[in-house]
């Protein structure tokens, strides 16, 4: 499914890469790194891609130029729409250092923090969600709720987060119980003791509700800084 209406930054399109830690499988513990990445695309945002569709028999006669023109427009549609660093980062503007494609989760958290100014309505809504289960026990939880609740789209996004990473290991453990029997069953020395790293890719919307991407089984670790 395409989410057509991504939660922008400055009209750009981002994805969250979050990094998964599973210390054991069984039992099966998992935890997610408090760091990780905001990766941008590099093109401002746009749902107009009329103009990249061509009719295959006119393209026959384009000259160089006019392909040339239309391969620059192919590439500015992908680099608007996608946030792949690999693609974005042959961008002309990353290589010119004129956009900044990678903020670090910190930074995002942040602005978060500064479009909850702007959503007054909507705050107590999500606020209602999170603390649905909880009651006020005493006088100074209620004159703290204010300034306790001043994260709220952070706490908001992180518990879909945690709730993708349960129902995604609740669907796989199965298979990845069976898997790590088979490699460590005999394994005497190490009594099956093992770990992986995992990278999980989230898009925000609008409405601050986050979709599960992918979960890269190899994700890159590599610092260019």
């Amino acid at each position: 499914k395409y989410i057509d209406n991504p939660l922008l930054i400055e009209n750009h399109k981002f994805d969250l890469r979050l990094y998964v830690f599973i210390a054991s499988i069984n039992p099966l513990q998992i935890y997610i790194y408090d760091k990780g990445l905001v990766r941008f695309a590099t093109s401002q945002y746009t749902q107009n891609i009329e103009n990249n569709t061509t009719d295959s028999n006119d393209s026959m006669e384009d000259d160089d130029q006019t392909k040339k023109d239309r391969l620059m427009n192919d590439n500015e549609i992908l680099c608007s729409h996608l946030t792949n660093y690999t693609l974005n980062k042959k961008h002309p503007n990353y290589k010119n250092k004129n956009k900044e494609i990678k903020w670090s989760l910190e930074r995002f958290w942040d602005e978060l923090a500064k479009k909850e100014k702007e959503l007054e309505l909507k705050k107590l809504e999500i606020r209602q969600e999170l603390k649905q289960d909880e009651v006020a026990n005493d006088e100074e939880e209620e004159e703290e709720e204010e300034e306790e609740m001043s994260g709220y789209l952070k706490q908001h996004i992180l518990k879909q987060v945690h709730e993708m990473i349960r129902n995604v290991f609740k669907i796989g453990y199965t298979k990845l119980n069976e898997g790590f029997a088979y490699q460590f069953s005999n394994n005497n020395k190490n009594h099956g003791r093992c770990f992986d790293i995992l990278g999980m890719d989230v898009l925000i919307d609008t409405n601050y509700k986050c979709w599960l991407m992918e979960f890269n089984r190899y994700p890159s670790l590599k610092c260019e800084h």
